[in-house]
């Protein structure tokens, strides 16, 4: 039983059902055809302001691309130490030869003040930094409020930086109940985003979506060039035209209505909560006797290890049950 991650299923059954009416239509190449087409409408009237969007492959590989073709090459992003740019992925950045600074954080979050910090410790022969990257929500869960987005943006726009959201959970984001913000105040106070697709249930795919003439009409040639360009990418698009809207919103909401109820009986069983449950992912103190136990029958991430208790990642899916909780519940 599994509660270790939001994408280990194919698809969601409705995309399966997409794919599988569509399966032998012919199809254009890369972004040419109508479902792409469709899809920069949608993007376009969902984020109610003149943005542009075009497929990818991965999360880690949309964070690469926007960082390493937003900067030049002595420039710098920088980023929560937490940031997933900066620890789950393997180096991508600093390999595609863009330097990540970091500022640090308790909560998964940073502000203008704790980036100013950063920029003053910048002296003439370093790289400079160009770039502000967040998560939302968070690497641990956490919510930036819309006045935090708002300032970051304004904060950025003054000091000639670029804001860009890693949206791999974005879903969860939008849909949670202690969210603030919608879709369209995303769009508006930040350079680039994305819509995960990969962890709202899609087969492949994030949704990159960028404020109009960011990447000078040349994004084809740039994911060509760095080898995220789909050859079937229409199909993807196609796959995200049935997700966006309804879809979208109806898994992760319903993965973050789990995730409540998770929490609600994890407090009564009086367990410890490492972080504030905002989204699907919840983070817990558990002792190394209570993780041994529930690692017989459950799958979860051990986030951090310390003397006396472990930090262990619970993530709930639109596919999560009540009785699949209360049988963990049950085990501790």
């Amino acid at each position: 039983m599994s509660f270790l991650n939001d994408y280990s299923t194919i698809c969601h059954p409705e995309i399966a059902k997409e794919i599988l009416k569509n399966c032998q239509k012919p199809f254009q190449p890369y972004y040419e055809g109508e479902y792409t087409l469709a899809l920069k409408q949608k993007v376009k009237d969902l984020c109610g302001c003149d943005v542009d969007c075009a497929v990818m492959v991965g999360g880690t590989q949309t964070n690469v691309f926007v960082i390493a073709n937003l900067l030049r090459p002595f420039e710098a992003v920088i980023a929560p130490s937490s940031a997933h740019i900066n620890v789950h992925e393997a180096g991508a950045v600093e390999h595609a030869g863009r330097k990540i600074m970091t500022a640090p954080t308790l909560d998964g979050k940073i502000a203008p003040k704790q980036i100013l910090e950063v920029i003053k410790t910048v002296d003439p022969s370093q790289a400079k930094p160009k770039m502000v990257c967040i998560s939302q929500p968070t690497e641990v869960g956490t919510l930036y409020s819309l006045s935090e987005l708002v300032a970051l943006y304004q904060f950025c726009q003054q000091n000639n930086l670029y804001l860009f959201i890693d949206g791999a959970r974005l879903g969860s984001a939008l849909t949670s109940s202690h969210a603030d913000f919608s879709l369209e105040e995303i769009a508006q106070n930040c350079h680039a985003f994305y819509l995960g697709g990969t962890k709202s249930g899609l087969p492949i795919g994030e949704l990159l979506i960028y404020k109009k003439g960011l990447f000078d009409d040349n994004l084809f040639l740039l994911q060509k060039q760095a080898g995220v360009l789909l050859a079937k990418g229409d199909w993807v698009s196609m796959c995200f035209d049935k997700l966006l809207p309804d879809l979208f919103y109806a898994i992760n909401r319903q993965a973050n209505e789990t995730a409540c109820y998770f929490a609600q009986q994890l407090k009564a069983k009086g367990v410890v909560f490492w972080q504030r449950q905002q989204t699907n992912q919840l983070f817990v103190k558990l002792s190394y006797a209570k993780v041994e136990r529930l690692k017989r029958k459950f799958d979860f991430c051990i986030w951090e290890s310390h003397k006396e208790f472990q930090v262990v990642r619970l993530v709930c899916t639109y596919l999560t049950t009540k009785e699949q909780i209360d049988q963990f519940i049950a085990t501790i």
